[in-house]
């Protein structure tokens, strides 16, 4: 029987009722998949998938910066092309035994980039399948893990990150729920294993955390942060009232925002997302600066190299500071080393640092009387922007800022202007800083380690030096000792430094003779360690075979021993290589003299045999007013 005009009627609306909840889905997926994308784009972990036979149908931008290639270079290549051979198999087994029931994988493997550079990953993946129950496809996050591979701890803390799973989905009728549900699970995927907390905030000022990242802090403090978003939202100078009220995006500004944990400076990223149909959104990416700064040192190589093992000492004066340091090292007090200049005061700090609790974050070292004096306090302190002409926009932290966990290094501290005294006095004291031109105070959590070549007491004395922060930094005292007061430890040097210079190891007698040895020991070396390597170094350049002799050393040691122009020791520090008898010369022409004839006016030669530079020979030359005959 036909149907009748309201049958079809009926049907006819049904059909218009369900094409309408098509088009509605069809736009949450649109506005979904403009959502994932652009925080697929700007998130710092690579994201790749891939089709069920492995061959690469998407990466985003941090996997073309990770692996130094282009996405055009990259999609339709083979997935396994970048893993180790040797881990390529343990790999596709992992990716094979995914089943619907159980769709998420995770493993670690070898990996080179187009520089043929070899790197560590982790990998969080997830299998999509097709109603069938065939893999349609992979998509992995992975994240470089090479300097942690080693350290369980950092391994634990890793692993910590990674508990949140991906929700289970359920296949919809039609081909839009399907396209919507994989939309979903990728972008929730993503959010729940990256660093950055994701906020989305509307024009009220209400706002939701999308994801609790792979930090505590962002679940800990949700409430807190969203409060203080709103509070933002209030202030018109604020960049993320901007963003509604201009559309302006902004990138990298610095935020203090309240947590559970208390205030946390983070690094902001905002930019607006408009839609027909819903109010005015904004996306924000929150990063901690203190994660920031951490990657910063340690590209920058703000890391301490040295270990107590590494101070060469026989002598038991020397012995007993390293112990003292050794002992110290664990404490949270600040120390004050006190040694002439070329004693080894940084290696001192830098061992220390690394004995301490405090190993694993930044060392960072600032040589007081080496920035000039206007400059001392943005250097320490930081600035905010536009606190003077040319500041950087955004501003600049400090080092006290960037030594955050770890320790400091003020070298050269008695060279410090008074008035940067008191400032530094402050944050001892306070444990917080201000920078140039701001008003935020930010908590400083360091240890102080200073080094001076001055008598600081007589410095206090003349009011160069205040003596309450004498006191503050004083609170514990290592003095080094000068070279002359250790020689016991010049021949272990100077193997340390022949060797470091690049020559073979040898044995002290097969190394130097024992004129040179004794031009060594009995001079004072004003210049200490550093001028020990510097005359090892020197005579290892202009010798031409071992063992070394006191001819090889420069001039104004010999002189200062006792060694040349007849002075007493000439005979034993200046002896030449033959067994030849050195000649006395009256005069230093004389002597420039008597090398031209002997090297038959060979500048070089004779400039090399009095330990000078052949410039320096030729404006003596000049003084004495000679000239070399080329005949």
């Amino acid at each position: 029987m036909a149907p009748s005009e309201k049958d079809r009627g009926g049907t006819a609306a049904a059909l218009e009722h369900q094409n309408e909840l098509l088009r509605k889905e069809n736009e949450k997926l649109k506005l979904r998949e403009q959502q994932y994308n652009s925080i697929l784009e700007t998130m710092t972990e690579a994201v790749e998938r891939d089709s069920a036979d492995l061959i690469i149908n998407y990466v985003n931008n941090a996997y073309c910066a990770f692996y130094g290639t282009t996405k055009e270079e990259t999609i339709h290549t083979d997935a396994m092309e970048a893993v180790v051979a040797e881990d390529r198999e343990r790999v596709i087994k992992k990716l094979r035994s995914v089943t619907p029931d159980h769709p998420d994988y995770h493993y670690t493997c070898r990996v080179n980039n187009s520089a043929g550079d070899l790197f560590w990953i982790e990998v969080f993946g997830h299998a999509f399948f097709d109603s069938s129950g065939k893999i349609r496809e992979y998509q992995d996050i992975s994240r470089d893990v090479t300097s942690y591979k080693s350290a369980e701890k950092q391994a634990e803390w890793f692993r910590a990150q990674m508990e949140e799973k991906v929700r289970e989905r359920t296949l919809e009728l039609t081909n839009a729920n399907l396209k919507l549900s994989t939309a979903n699970s990728y972008l929730q995927h993503t959010l729940n294993n990256i660093s950055e907390g994701i906020i989305v905030v509307r024009e009220d000022g209400s706002s939701v955390l999308l994801n609790y990242g792979s930090n505590a802090i962002w679940s800990a403090g949700e409430g807190l942060i969203r409060e203080a978003v709103a509070a933002e939202m209030k202030d018109k100078k604020s960049p993320i009232c901007r963003l509604f009220l201009k559309g302006e995006s902004f990138h990298d500004v610095e935020i203090t925002l309240p947590t559970a944990a208390g205030e946390i400076q983070y690094l902001v990223t905002g930019y607006p997302v408009r839609n027909e149909n819903e109010p005015t959104q904004g996306f924000l990416i929150l990063r901690p600066l203190s994660e920031m700064k951490h990657i910063v040192n340690r590209l920058s190589g703000a890391q301490a190299r040295y270990h107590f093992q590494e101070i060469i000492a026989e002598s038991a004066i020397m012995k007993e500071v390293i112990q003292l340091a050794r002992r110290v090292a664990p404490s949270e007090g600040n120390i004050m080393i006190e040694g002439e200049s070329g004693t080894g005061k940084e290696l001192f700090a830098q061992s220390i640092h690394n004995a301490s609790p405090r190993r694993n974050g930044p060392f960072i070292a600032v040589n007081c009387g080496a920035i000039p004096r206007d400059l001392i306090a943005s250097e320490l302190f930081g600035y905010a922007e536009g606190s003077f002409t040319g500041a950087k926009k955004g501003g600049k932290p400090g080092k006290f800022e960037m030594a955050a966990g770890g320790t400091i290094f003020l070298d050269e501290i008695g060279d410090m202007p008074l008035n940067q005294q008191i400032a530094l006095l402050r944050v001892i004291q306070e444990r917080v800083a201000t920078r140039i031109g701001g008003t935020k105070t930010i908590p400083i959590d360091v240890r102080i380690v200073c080094a001076t070549n001055k008598d600081l007491l007589k410095e206090v004395e003349r009011n160069n030096f205040r003596r309450d922060l004498y006191y503050r930094l004083n609170v514990i005292n290592l003095h080094i000792p000068p070279l002359r007061e250790r020689k016991e430890d010049i021949p272990a040097l100077f193997r340390h430094f022949l060797t470091a210079a690049g020559n073979p190891p040898l044995p002290t007698e097969s190394a130097a003779d024992g004129g040179f040895l004794d031009a060594l020991m009995n001079y004072d070396w004003p210049g200490n360690v550093r001028e020990l390597q510097n005359v090892t170094e020197r005579a290892t350049f202009v010798s031409e075979r071992y063992p070394l002799t006191a001819a090889d050393l420069p001039e104004y040691l010999l002189h200062a021993v006792g060694g040349e122009n007849g002075t007493p020791g000439a005979a034993s520090f200046a002896a030449p290589r033959a067994a030849e008898t050195a000649p006395v010369f009256p005069s230093e022409r004389e002597r420039m003299i008597y090398l031209l004839r002997k090297y038959g006016n060979n500048a070089s030669r004779a400039a090399k045999h009095m330990g000078i530079s052949r410039t320096t020979f030729y404006r003596k030359l000049k003084k004495y007013g000679m000239t070399i005959d080329r005949g």
